[in-house]
């Protein structure tokens, strides 16, 4: 059931290509690295996509987690990390 229209959320920002920033790519060119503008922007239309942007979300929600000790108490010190982290 809605209440009230929502004007202060931020808009949906997939698909973005994080490499369409002018300089950026200027950038690129001036360091010598203008070989590389095709990989540039297929690299950054893939990280500002759907599946990405995913990914950076479970990172966030699943941090690496710390386990000192086994479950007899043995010391382990090994550090779980989730698959999209």
């Amino acid at each position: 059931m809605n209440t009230h229209e929502v004007f202060n959320q931020a808009t949906d920002l997939t698909p973005y290509d994080v490499s369409d920033d002018a300089s950026l790519l200027d950038g690129l060119d001036r360091a010598g690295g203008g070989w590389a503008r095709d990989e540039v922007r297929r690299l950054g239309a893939l990280a500002g996509g759907v599946e990405a942007q995913e990914w950076g979300r479970l990172a966030n929600e699943n941090p690496p987690v710390l386990r000192t000790h086994d479950r007899y108490g043995h010391r382990v010190d090994e550090v779980e990390f989730h698959p999209h982290w």
